[in-house]
């Protein structure tokens, strides 16, 4: 399948968003105890996005323009979860496997 060239300024404009995104701390990474199980979360305008690294976020976006139109590869927001794991740069938060349940079905959910 050809893949649609995609403009410059639209790769900028996501790759400025995924940067802003961490500088901002919106990325963070949630460490189930004790099943160990890693979840990464990206903070939205709107909600929090449920991001599965370099396959699946949970934004509208992605599931546009990366699953249905195929117009691009990444959304911005699995570009910032990219970013920050590289540099470091994100929250981290350990949470009871329990308590993890309920984000999940947060993340999860479509508001």
């Amino acid at each position: 399948m050809l893949v649609p060239s995609i403009p410059h300024e639209v790769k900028e404009e996501r790759l400025r968003k995924a940067i802003e995104a961490v500088n901002q701390g919106r990325v963070k990474k949630y460490v189930f105890i004790p099943s160990g199980r890693v979840y990464w979360v990206v903070v939205g305008r709107g909600r929090d996005y449920w991001v599965i690294p370099g396959r699946y976020c949970s934004c509208d976006d992605f599931f546009i323009n990366v699953v249905a139109r195929s117009k691009v590869k990444e959304c911005y927001h699995l570009k910032a979860q990219e970013i920050a794991e590289r540099e470091g740069k994100y929250e981290e938060f350990k949470v009871e496997d329990s308590e993890g349940e309920r984000l999940i079905e947060e993340w999860r959910s479509v508001n």
